[in-house]
């Protein structure tokens, strides 16, 4: 205790004692106005996390009400669409020394992630788990709640598990001097090709007489089938946005884009529409990259990292989580569910990491 501690201290025991319980009262609300600034900060718009009026500390927390506003749990089946045999695919029809170029963008990551999985999977079981303990909020934040505790899955989130480019890089160096695209490729037009469609032109073998796709267009194609294959798009059917194409005539450009913001929003509003009505259908499909969050999961809620994955011993770096795990496992929903409810005062991290050292995303 400093001076300046020692001389309030005897300020305050020789004033009157109504004065002193005046001033005990303004401290108070002054502590609890900080800590609901510091909360707040670590929030977002989506919603503010309130100590209640008669707590000095943040122990009782006001939330937003449960998407599933009854305890009761429903088991429900996954579909998603991440097609990690294209990496192969794409490889194949590029060949060795193209894919390397393929593999110098932000694909790369991508790409290293594919490398992993079937050790690391896609938990349909804790997806769901998570799903139906979302609170409502508004905003592409994701909030959800494990034994009373709020955890947040936003875009920083996102990039921490994945490492996936979610800003986009500067479009003047990525060109390198080359001029502007003249022509556009005719499968980047009007919006009206599906994914499909696109991984005919590039898989598909050149008949006699026919002209070798050239290897620029490759790039793009294999770019663009990676991209939709495994970020972004929900079945080979659907016909690709044709803002998602604009770039796609020039690799350069279109690997440039931030990709990883795209899948995270597509992922992100997915999420929102979900309500009690899609339990009920007992199966339903999600756009995005799914796996994102089911690994971020294992991080936040420590308990279940340790009950559902095997850490690595090789990973030198915090970040991207993905890498920091050499396998995970798929439970059960009942052995999910009660797991969880055998667990007493559950560990989970609100935020990940330093919320102050990743204030912009790399």
């Amino acid at each position: 205790m400093n001076v300046n501690d020692d001389m309030r201290r005897l300020n305050d025991e020789t004033m009157p004692r109504s004065y002193q319980r005046r001033l005990q009262r303004r401290r108070r609300r002054q502590r609890r106005r900080t800590l609901r600034r510091r909360l707040n900060r670590l929030t977002d718009t989506s919603f503010s996390i309130i100590p209640m009026e008669n707590q000095d500390s943040f122990g009782e927390l006001k939330l937003p009400k449960l998407i599933q506003d009854d305890e009761q749990d429903s088991k429900g089946t996954i579909i998603q669409h991440s097609d990690w045999g294209l990496v192969e695919r794409v490889k194949q029809a590029l060949g060795i020394k193209l894919f390397e170029k393929l593999q110098q963008s932000f694909l790369g990551r991508v790409i290293e992630i594919a490398s992993k999985i079937g050790d690391i999977k896609f938990s349909g079981k804790i997806f769901h788990f998570l799903m139906q303990r979302r609170l409502k909020t508004k905003g592409s934040t994701l909030w959800f709640v494990v034994d009373s505790q709020p955890i947040r899955f936003s875009l920083r989130e996102f990039f921490l598990t994945t490492g996936i480019q979610c800003q986009a890089v500067d479009r003047d160096l990525q060109r390198k001097g080359k001029d502007l695209v003249k022509e556009q490729y005719f499968w980047t037009q009007g919006g009206q090709f599906t994914l499909s469609q696109i991984q005919n032109r590039l898989f598909r073998k050149v008949e006699d007489g026919e002209e070798e796709i050239e290897d620029e267009e490759k790039f793009c194609l294999g770019a663009v089938v990676l991209t939709e294959g495994i970020l972004l798009t929900l079945s080979c059917q659907e016909k690709i946005p044709a803002d998602r194409l604009e770039h796609a005539s020039d690799f350069d450009m279109y690997t440039a884009q931030s990709w990883g913001k795209e899948a995270y929003v597509v992922l992100s509003s997915c999420i929102q529409k979900m309500n009690k009505k899609t339990w009920l259908k007992g199966a339903y499909d999600v756009k995005g990259f799914p796996i994102a969050i089911t690994v971020w999961a294992l991080s936040a809620v420590p308990v279940l990292g340790a009950a559902f994955g095997k850490r690595s011993n090789t990973s030198n770096s915090d970040y991207p989580l993905i890498f920091n795990w050499e396998s995970t496992t798929a439970p059960s929903f009942s052995a999910l569910v009660n797991f969880v409810k055998r667990m007493n005062n559950v560990e989970a991290k609100t935020i990940i990491g330093d919320e102050n050292s990743l204030m912009t995303l790399p």
